[in-house]
């Protein structure tokens, strides 16, 4: 399975193509039936091809996906961008990574994770993160973590929040 990389230098970083991948997005965290008791906000930054862009033109942003074998088409993706850390340093940020149901189970998220840790060890990052919603996505901790990340902070829901509103950081640091 092989990963490929759309950032502000690729041909296919265009709006089109990355409304391919925003569609595929909209697939796993709107429409799917995991969503059903809670379903996400849909007017949010996440649903807008604008923001999109601006984050990979802007912030040094970058999309890895995998393809389906069986219909050439995006099955699994993140999305990363660079930003300063708490300590000011620039740290690489998940910002949003799914796979669509049919092609769960079978290591494309593990894929898509080791080649973005391996990238941004070689890019010179000392750390990569990403928050999750521990009570949506109830798997995404144990994964995260078997793939060498460690909760750095838990942020409780705030007055009037649902319990799904949790968040916990994650980091990935290099030695």
């Amino acid at each position: 399975m092989d990963v490929h990389i759309v950032n502000a230098s690729s041909l296919e970083c265009s709006p089109q193509f990355i409304q391919q991948i925003l569609d595929v997005s909209t697939a796993i965290f709107y429409d799917e039936e995991d969503n059903e008791e809670e379903p996400l906000e849909r007017d949010n930054p996440a649903n807008d091809i604008n923001h999109w862009m601006d984050k990979i033109e802007s912030q040094r942003g970058e999309i890895a996906f995998i393809k389906s074998p069986g219909d050439d088409k995006v099955a699994a993706f993140t999305f990363t961008f660079e930003r300063p850390d708490e300590e000011n340093c620039p740290a690489l940020h998940i910002w949003i990574a799914g796979c669509l149901r049919q092609h769960r189970r079978l290591g494309y998220m593990t894929r898509l994770f080791r080649t973005l840790l391996d990238r941004a060890r070689l890019a010179g990052y000392s750390r990569v993160t990403v928050n999750t919603y521990p009570n949506r996505f109830v798997h995404m901790p144990e994964f995260l973590k078997s793939q060498g990340f460690s909760v750095y902070r838990k942020v409780a829901p705030g007055a009037g929040e649902s319990p799904m509103a949790e968040k916990w950081l994650f980091e990935h640091r290099f030695a």
